[in-house]
């Protein structure tokens, strides 16, 4: 019933297939903007492939994958997968009609292709569009929850007095008082390229202090950064907000609006004297107001276990992954993380 065809990718097709492939429908992290990001900063070399899917000699199914050596092993993920939030297949309309059974059988197939000691696929959701995701048929290895905040219906007052307490509510306030004591105090949804470029420079050079203080190397996060920040200046899909203090920025929230959700993306804050205020719960708090104001459904928080999204969120989406092993060293390496997860 299901029938395959593997082709190789190479770096500088990248953006024309999935162009190619766009109007099946459309992942956030697999646009343009983004792969040219990612694609011209990959510091590894790896090989790239797309995989077409046929239902009765008809095209259902496009699948990117790449090719990496990992803890000496050969492994087969997702294109571009520890970049970005979620990974969806592009598909026809008649996805829908995908037999389970036959449909695992097929997946065997294009991983047993590949010849990998190892197959990890990870972030994948397990419903797109409200439907079942065809790549959740298969075994999974682990599911995530992802916080989000489903507006529908919500009245900030409401739902502020909802998931905080009297206490944190008085802190809040009393917080954003003394910090609008130290100056001018201003919410802004940046419209103006001046904005949205002071926003970027904010963000690039706090996140780079903020991973060299912790031993990390920041080179790789401004290199692809520094470009998705210049493909996305003009692009209204993107929100950028900030909280600025006598015309400083001390806080912001880079995101995207898509499909009446608002992906928070990219929030940092500076480490300054401000910081015990809290301007980025300020922030986050008044972005959440703005997007009931502007009758937003959703607010997707993102992965991560923080505390704060736990907080804020009201509901979840879950994202699953599959790590199978392919051989003896697949094997080995399967069980160790098996075993590194149960103690955490």
């Amino acid at each position: 019933m299901y029938s395959f065809k593997i082709f190789p990718l190479e770096s500088y097709q990248i953006e024309e297939k999935i162009k190619n492939f766009e109007s099946i429908n459309k992942n956030l992290f697999y646009q343009i903007e983004w792969l040219n990001s990612l694609n011209q900063n990959q510091n590894k070399v790896k090989d790239y492939f797309y995989v077409e899917i046929f239902q009765q000699k008809k095209f259902i199914m496009v699948l990117f994958f790449q090719l990496e050596n990992k803890f000496n092993l050969k492994m087969l993920t997702w294109l571009f997968m520890n970049e970005i939030n979620f990974i969806i297949p592009f598909m026809i309309n008649e996805y829908k009609d995908i037999q389970k059974d036959d449909f695992v059988n097929i997946l065997n197939q294009i991983f047993d292709h590949f010849k990998v000691d190892l197959v990890f696929l990870n972030k994948n959701p397990i419903l797109i569009n409200k439907e079942t995701n065809p790549i959740s048929f298969y075994k999974k290895f682990s599911i995530e929850k992802i916080p989000i905040i489903n507006l529908s219906g919500i009245d900030w007052r409401e739902f502020y007095e909802t998931k905080c307490n009297a206490k944190t509510r008085q802190t809040d306030r009393r917080k954003e008082k003394l910090l609008s004591q130290r100056g001018d105090l201003e919410f802004i949804i940046a419209e103006k390229a001046k904005d949205r470029e002071e926003i970027f420079n904010f963000t690039l050079k706090n996140k780079m202090l903020f991973l060299k203080k912790r031993g990390h190397n920041p080179k790789e996060f401004e290199k692809i950064y520094s470009k998705l920040f210049n493909q996305i200046k003009n692009n209204s899909k993107y929100i950028c907000s900030m909280l600025k203090i006598e015309n400083q920025i001390i806080s912001s929230i880079i995101g995207i609006l898509d499909n009446n959700c608002f992906y928070y993306l990219i929030p940092c804050t500076s480490e300054n004297e401000f910081l015990k205020y809290s301007p980025g719960r300020i922030l986050l708090k008044k972005q959440i107001k703005w997007c009931i104001k502007n009758d937003i459904k959703k607010i997707d928080l993102g992965p991560g276990e923080f505390e704060y999204k736990k907080q804020w969120s009201n509901d979840f989406d879950e994202n699953f992954s599959i790590l199978e092993p392919k051989s003896f060293l697949g094997n080995i390496y399967f069980l160790l993380y098996k075993l590194k997860k149960s103690f955490l």
